[in-house]
């Protein structure tokens, strides 16, 4: 998926976010919005993924060659971030499953293969609310990385993620990342992006 960022904008009340952001992500790219904290780098991937609309501006999206809805981003991506909810009453393997109807996953892999892979097949009949901070993360990057989506949006990925968890996520980025368009928000840590070779720095757009 290209997308296309026109002169956008956001401001709540009298307060601007960001402003006068023009910028171009093709499909297959590795982007890293990157900034410190409340510069707003959550607010723009909320704008991309069509969640939330710009004050001003537009993003445009095109899909094998074909101009796509903003009402219809949603069918081709995944994401990972810090305020995405999950289910608490239901159990990892429920979740899993529930995703997996929503959205599908890569390569014909199936629900128990993704619990493996996140280390949380021990933990599949485990309440959501249950889990630890850490293996909360690993499952919101599972999912997102292995579902079946064209484009992957990631804030904060290593949130929670101990070394050995920050080293499981890059290794999962170096499997399953192939051509997908990845788009990371990081509060500058290296761990988290620098498998990207392009950076917008929410600081130029003040």
């Amino acid at each position: 998926m290209n997308i296309v960022l026109k002169n956008i904008g956001k401001k709540y009340k009298s307060d601007w976010i960001f402003r006068e952001i023009n910028y171009e992500i093709k499909s297959g790219e590795c982007h890293a919005i990157l900034g410190n904290n409340g510069s707003g780098k959550s607010t723009l991937l909320k704008v991309i993924s069509g969640a939330l609309m710009p004050t001003t501006g537009r993003a445009d999206y095109q899909y094998s060659q074909t101009a796509l809805s903003r009402d219809r981003v949603f069918e081709h991506l995944s994401i990972a971030a810090p305020y995405m909810g999950l289910i608490n009453e239901f159990t990892v393997k429920e979740m899993v499953l529930f995703h997996n109807k929503a959205k599908g996953l890569i390569n014909g892999m199936n629900t128990g293969e993704l619990m493996e892979i996140t280390g949380l097949y021990t933990k599949r009949d485990t309440l959501i609310g249950n889990l630890s901070s850490g293996m909360l993360q690993r499952l919101k990057l599972g999912m997102a990385l292995l579902a079946k989506s064209t484009i992957v949006l990631l804030d904060e990925p290593a949130v929670n993620l101990d070394e050995k968890g920050v080293n499981w996520y890059g290794e999962m980025i170096e499997n399953y990342s192939r051509d997908r368009t990845i788009i990371v928000c990081s509060n500058h840590k290296e761990e988290e992006h620098s498998f990207c070779s392009m950076e917008l720095i929410m600081e130029n757009y003040k």
